[in-house]
């Protein structure tokens, strides 16, 4: 790799922020008298989020040692970042001990910068195996196996206890779900939702729950299926301590919205029938009625992303929306 630096500035097609986290990297190369990257080397990946939230990812390809991924998010809090970090080194490090389920070892990091370096993972995003298998519902309900079978696998590594259910975590979530739910405004079946939510919270209370550190955001775009056959979990800014129906609920709603059922009977027919063979198939033993809980929350979630986004949702987003009430009416049904 070259010593020279052009920055970020001789890559016109790459955004402002990505250009940026190019300059940061390189002056913190330069300052730790380490190689620069040229600036044909970086490629983007990922620019996420608005406002506060918002952050890039790149890849960097490097000639000696494995590629990276960088992310640079550079309006997060300092002792959120160092959290971040720490959870992550920690994560990685138990999943070394998995067969099943991954994540990209830390390459390195700095904390003015808010910047994060990965291994990077080559292989198959989960997303594209799913919107490839849509005609073919078999080979769908694969994909979504073996994501939960990473979830399975995190089960396995990483240290849990049992506790008692005071709501605090419901409540949380519930809290990031009303932030949504005006972007539903148009329609009755959010509210009837939240309602069903708020009172499953209550009955829920003081039971026993089994909890652990968790991906916290683990959806079909931050899971990747290595060459070798690995899975892979990516992205973890929002690792926390939570049951792991907390990672199931929202990879699986996820999925029912790209390739549920549209129909509400149809919907309540695929929960009955193929989660119990997608759950058998991954060998995840789980809390049906904590699961629906967190699937509550996301399909809220979910579906208040997509009417936010409008025009800008893309092609099938009209059958996203479809799924998303279906898949509403019935969780209303089954929290009931």
């Amino acid at each position: 790799m070259a010593n020279t630096s052009t920055g970020g500035s001789d890559r016109p097609d790459l955004p402002d922020l990505a250009r940026g986290a190019i300059k940061t990297w390189n002056r913190v190369q330069k300052l730790t008298l380490r190689p620069q990257a040229r600036a044909e080397d970086w490629s983007l990946l990922a620019l996420r989020g608005a406002g506060a939230g918002r952050r890039v990812v790149l890849r960097l390809r490097r000639n000696v040692g494995p590629d990276l991924a960088v992310k640079m998010r550079p309006a997060l809090g300092l002792r959120a970042y160092a959290e971040q970090v720490i959870a992550h080194r920690r994560f990685a490090r138990l999943l070394d001990r998995s067969s099943c389920a991954r994540a990209p070892a830390l390459a390195g990091f700095h904390p003015l910068a808010r910047l994060i370096a990965v291994e990077f993972v080559e292989g198959d995003l989960a997303l594209d195996r799913v919107v490839a298998s849509r005609h073919s519902p078999d080979r769908g309900l694969t994909v979504l196996a073996d994501a939960c079978r990473w979830v399975e696998g995190v089960g396995r590594v990483v240290p849990s206890r049992t506790r008692q259910w005071d709501g605090r975590l419901g409540r949380l979530r519930l809290k990031e779900v009303r932030e949504r739910a005006p972007d539903l405004a148009g329609d009755a079946m959010p509210a009837r939702l939240l309602g069903a939510l708020e009172r499953q919270l209550e009955r829920r209370t003081g039971t026993r729950v089994e909890v652990r550190l968790v991906h916290g955001d683990f959806h079909l775009r931050n899971l990747i299926f290595g060459q070798d056959k690995t899975v892979w979990g990516l992205d973890f800014d929002r690792l926390r301590k939570a049951p792991q129906e907390y990672d199931l609920a929202r990879v699986v709603t996820h999925f029912l919205l790209l390739a549920g059922p549209v129909e509400e009977s149809e919907m309540q027919g695929w929960l009955e029938r193929d989660m119990s063979r997608v759950l058998s198939a991954s060998g995840l033993e789980t809390d049906r009625g904590l699961l629906d809980l967190f699937m509550g929350m996301d399909t809220i979630v979910l579906w208040g992303d997509l009417a936010r986004q409008g025009d800008r949702a893309g092609p099938g987003a009209k059958h996203r929306y479809a799924r998303a009430r279906a898949l509403a009416q019935v969780m209303v049904n089954r929290l009931s």
